[in-house]
């Protein structure tokens, strides 16, 4: 496999991003988030402070089904609008003809991807029946559609940032993550930003994830055993592979989806992403909370060719945890990311200075940003969860929805 695949693709997208408007004209409004009452067997949808929150739970194929039936209109009408935006092609066209060719030839989809991929195409179809048609191709939306989608972020990377403060760095035992998600994003997009709650299926961890319907993997997520991850994308260069790439998002969702708080998770979850091909960087915040075991560390991975560079581990002593899209540099100081200075300001905060969740909501807003698509702020201790939401891209933000954690996981059940 060459290397220079992802390099064309991220060139292929430079020159597009190049040909749009810098700034679009925005409605006041975000459409209002359609929702469907009907609850199935792997599914409802519910609507909380102001944000659709998807519940999944029965069998996998059940969830798949429900998945795509109940966001049937939301997962197709986002895909088309950005996958057919200048972000991704000048043309409609270009999706088909060398997109979708590309990702065929150079990820890797394991079957259970494939199944759910096969369970939301499936929902939607039955939802939606000849509306299902990508007018501009002549096709019905597919399962390979379904499946490229969760590889756009390795395609095209931007920015990303967040922070974890416990013990002295934070008040009333609190173990505080604040998150800003940084990426271009169109009205349906941004529109389309929910909660999902994953219940417990089989061995795996039931968990909470910020993102949308119709994309496989994990951006940001919160387990029921007190583990919490965030994606940050990394510019490296891909290295020449003897298999195929394994989307980033896929082996986040692996993670959340197994890992227990425990005194070396970071050094076990890194040595498990240093076996895997991968088509760009990735900075993956982790951090964990248990009666035993409290901490957080920053996984940085990539294709580096380096022995042993290819996943290491970024951890502190000071019970306060900064990540953005520096890599693998291990001074506070010495690089030019302004949203990462501006986080650490709160590495010096201790005692009764130590940041609440009010101070941990301003924290997070001094690293936001035009591109900011959504920013959080979570308790790992306590389960208080809330969440920005931008109304539309680069505009203001909606109402702060807020949540419980722990009540989200207990409610995802019939």
């Amino acid at each position: 496999m060459s290397a220079r695949i992802p390099l064309l693709w991220c060139g292929l997208l430079a020159w597009t991003l190049g040909c749009a408007p810098a700034e679009e004209p925005l409605p006041a409004e975000a459409a209002p988030i359609a929702l469907d009452s009907e609850a199935l067997p792997g599914g409802r949808l519910e609507m909380i402070d102001g944000t659709a929150v998807l519940y999944l739970y029965g069998s996998a194929e059940e969830r798949a089904y429900a998945e795509g039936y109940l966001r049937a209109e939301s997962i197709l009408g986002t895909f088309v609008e950005f996958a057919f935006s200048p972000f991704i092609a000048p043309k409609p066209i270009v999706w088909d003809t060398a997109f979708l060719p590309r990702i065929r030839a150079s990820f890797l989809f394991d079957d259970s991807v494939k199944a759910w991929a096969k369970g939301v195409q499936k929902g939607m179809k039955a939802k939606l029946g000849d509306k299902m048609t990508l007018k501009d191709l002549g096709r019905d939306f597919s399962v390979d559609d379904l499946l490229a989608s969760c590889c756009i972020p390795d395609l095209r990377g931007l920015l990303c940032s967040s922070f974890v403060a416990w013990d002295d760095r934070s008040r009333e035992d609190a173990h505080l993550i604040g998150r800003n998600l940084d990426y271009l994003g169109t009205p349906k997009m941004t529109a389309g930003t929910m909660v999902i709650v994953h219940a417990p299926l089989g061995q795996k961890n039931g968990w909470v994830s910020i993102g949308w319907a119709g994309m496989a993997g994990c951006l940001t997520g919160i387990s029921d055993q007190g583990v919490s991850v965030a994606v940050h994308d990394v510019y490296t260069k891909a290295r020449p592979g003897k298999h195929k790439f394994t989307p980033r998002v896929l082996a986040v969702q692996e993670i959340i989806e197994t890992a227990k708080p425990q005194l070396a998770l970071g050094k076990s979850l890194g040595e498990k992403l240093g076996q895997l091909e991968f088509a760009v960087g990735c900075n993956l915040m982790v951090s964990w909370r248990s009666a035993q075991q409290t901490g957080a560390c920053v996984i940085e991975f990539d294709s580096s060719n380096e022995v042993g560079k290819h996943a290491t581990v970024r951890a502190s002593n000071r019970s306060f945890v900064v990540c953005s899209n520096h890599h693998r540099l291990r001074s506070d100081k010495g690089h030019d990311c302004n949203r990462f200075a501006s986080l650490m300001k709160g590495k010096s905060l201790s005692g009764a200075k130590s940041l609440d969740f009010a101070e941990a909501w301003k924290l997070i807003e001094s690293a936001s940003n035009k591109l900011t698509i959504y920013r959080n702020v979570i308790d790992l201790e306590s389960g208080r969860f809330e969440l920005d939401r931008r109304r539309v891209p680069r505009g203001p933000y909606a109402k702060r929805s807020r949540f419980n954690i722990k009540k989200l996981l207990a409610a995802a059940k019939l």
